[in-house]
């Protein structure tokens, strides 16, 4: 059975949590609230002290938080769900969340996907973004695939902010040609990270 760090253990990760471990998977959850790690511990569970030790090694991380925000900070932080999570671990949130949050969380490559086509020619986006490293190859292929380039990248350093918000960057993308006429690819099309 798979590995498991769950985080957010509140009304529906807790039973979602549980039903995992009776399942038979091993699980590690965390949450902010003491008591609800109490409960998933008495339940069986491994409790975790932080969204940090949730990632150490699992197979699988399964976040469900409530709103967008905790969303961004468990992911983006420097010991959040991103920096922690080894390579191959599968990220999984199933937290009711905004637009703008799933975005911003996802894989470089796929955030320009989404932004290219409704940017006018010359027009940019700004990408916010952490561990860039692993991601800026696919993050390069799509958006050459999709009529931009990457223009710049700033890191929060060169910001002045590089102390509160360290390891993350801007990425500036601009449209440079139409969008192909077959963007968005038809479902036949469809692939798993196609960047």
């Amino acid at each position: 059975m798979a590995k498991i760090g769950f985080i957010g253990l509140g009304n529906m990760g807790l039973p979602m949590a549980q039903n995992l471990l009776k399942a038979g998977h091993a699980v590690a959850g965390c949450d902010v609230v003491k008591a609800a790690v109490d409960k998933f511990g008495a339940a069986g569970g491994a409790t975790a002290a932080s969204a940090a030790q949730a990632c150490a090694g699992p197979d699988v991380v399964i976040t469900m938080l409530p709103a967008g925000a905790q969303v961004r900070e468990v992911y983006l932080a420097p010991d959040g769900v991103l920096a922690k999570a080894g390579p191959g671990t599968l990220l999984i949130d199933s937290s009711t969340i905004d637009v703008a949050t799933a975005r911003a969380v996802g894989p470089l490559g796929q955030v320009i996907e989404y932004l290219l086509p409704f940017l006018r020619l010359g027009g940019d986006a700004i990408v916010w973004k952490g561990r860039l490293e692993s991601e800026i190859a696919g993050g390069r292929k799509a958006a050459t695939a999709l009529g931009g380039e990457i223009v710049r990248i700033v890191s929060t350093a060169e910001l002045g902010v590089g102390d509160e918000l360290p390891g993350r960057s801007l990425v500036v993308v601009r449209k440079t040609r139409p969008t192909p006429p077959r963007y968005p690819r038809t479902a036949a099309e469809a692939r798993h990270r196609p960047w």
